[in-house]
């Protein structure tokens, strides 16, 4: 029975990492109609939509589990603002445990024995989970930081550019393939600008060809009225 107090009000389950939502009809707003509920910190960030970057999540409203008031809307939502972490709970949630504590994102399933622990793998060392970019303020899983911080904020020397403008260019890495994309451009509109001088020049070699040949031909012409 005291172990159904701690069950997350959405996967029915032990709560793991318990929070509660900060409905405006809760104590966190100096009210009493309303708990809030307790919650997986999983399960309400998928409520929440947290888990997905800003420009990706859907505008919908985020409503309190139990109560169904509005909080915000998903797309401008952050997490302290829809829920707290009870921590106060994870020892009385690690009696019922009994040194289980695993961490349910995706592919991680590290045991971490206790809530706290779970919490500080969760926010320090899950590859999971999401953590903010220092250089753009993206949120990014932690696993895919490294990839991001090296094509979106690592700049590249390209070497065609020297041969162009007689220096070489900083590119970021995830604009190279565009960029030289555009050298290529580049290139093929200076080689179609050459064959277009080439054929201009070609036609006036043949306009002077073509009127040496008529000088010629008149000056024969003379020359044969002469003798006769």
């Amino acid at each position: 029975m005291e172990n159904q107090l701690f069950s997350c009000m959405v996967c029915a389950d032990t709560c793991s990492v318990p929070c509660m939502m900060k409905c405006p009809r809760s104590s966190f707003y100096g009210k009493d109609e309303c708990d809030g509920g307790i919650w997986c910190l999983d399960c309400v960030r998928k409520w929440c939509d947290l888990n997905k970057p800003k420009k990706e999540r859907q505008n919908k409203p985020i409503r309190c589990g139990k109560c169904r008031a509005y909080i915000m809307d998903s797309k401008y939502a952050y997490a302290s603002k829809c829920y707290q972490v009870l921590d106060a709970l994870f020892p009385e949630i690690d009696k019922y445990t009994k040194d289980i504590a695993i961490c349910r994102r995706s592919s991680c399933g590290v045991n971490c024995n206790t809530q706290r622990k779970l919490w500080k793998h969760i926010k320090n060392e899950c590859e999971e989970s999401m953590m903010k970019c220092e250089k753009c303020t993206r949120w990014i899983k932690r696993k895919d930081m490294k990839n991001h911080i090296e094509c979106d904020h690592t700049y590249v020397e390209c070497s065609l550019c020297q041969n162009d403008h007689g220096f070489k260019n900083k590119i970021l890495k995830k604009k190279l393939i565009s960029h030289f994309n555009w050298h290529r451009q580049n290139y093929k509109e200076k080689f179609i600008d050459s064959l277009n001088l080439m054929k201009i020049e070609h036609l006036r070699l043949k306009k002077i060809e073509d009127s040496i040949n008529i000088v010629d031909n008149y000056l024969s012409h003379i020359g044969q009225n002469n003798i006769l």
